[in-house]
């Protein structure tokens, strides 16, 4: 009987044993998942906080820039108007390419402006807007100076 009686014993230390064994491997494989999870939410956390953060700088980048530009665009406005009064009080004839040339720059200017009311509305793509509009202005500026240079000599 004691021999039975320490079977017993036995097989149940063994069972339990097993069954305990096996609930720690399902414990460590809840665990695990778990943590996937929870690594998961963390890294969704932190593409959406860096995604705020950019967003925000693209934001101040862009009310800067449209400071910027809409100074320099009034700032070719002033120097159209200027180029119109010298042109209509001068002295001298002015030939109609040059009355064209205005034109075709307060034509140029408005569209820049017009440009940038477009973008504020879309704000898609803002570094080839940005490359594409600084090149623009940059051209209308440097062709406004030659006007004037030509106009001066």
């Amino acid at each position: 009987m004691k021999t039975v009686a320490n079977y017993l014993i036995i097989i149940t230390v063994l069972v339990i044993s097993i069954t305990g064994c096996k609930s720690a491997a399902e414990k460590n494989e809840k665990a695990q998942s778990e943590l996937n999870a929870a690594e998961a939410d963390l890294n969704d956390a932190q593409n959406k906080a860096n995604e705020a953060e950019q967003n925000l700088l693209e934001s101040t980048a862009w009310l800067e820039f449209e400071r910027n530009a809409n100074l320099t665009i009034s700032a070719n406005e002033a120097q159209i108007a200027e180029l119109r009064v010298k042109m209509s009080k001068s002295g001298r004839t002015f030939d109609t390419l040059y009355a064209k040339n205005i034109d075709r720059l307060e034509e140029e200017n408005r569209n820049m402006r017009l440009r940038i009311e477009a973008y504020k509305k879309s704000q898609s793509g803002w570094e080839n807007f940005k490359l594409e509009f600084d090149r623009d202005m940059d051209s209308l500026g440097r062709a406004l100076k030659d006007l004037t240079v030509d106009n001066k000599k």
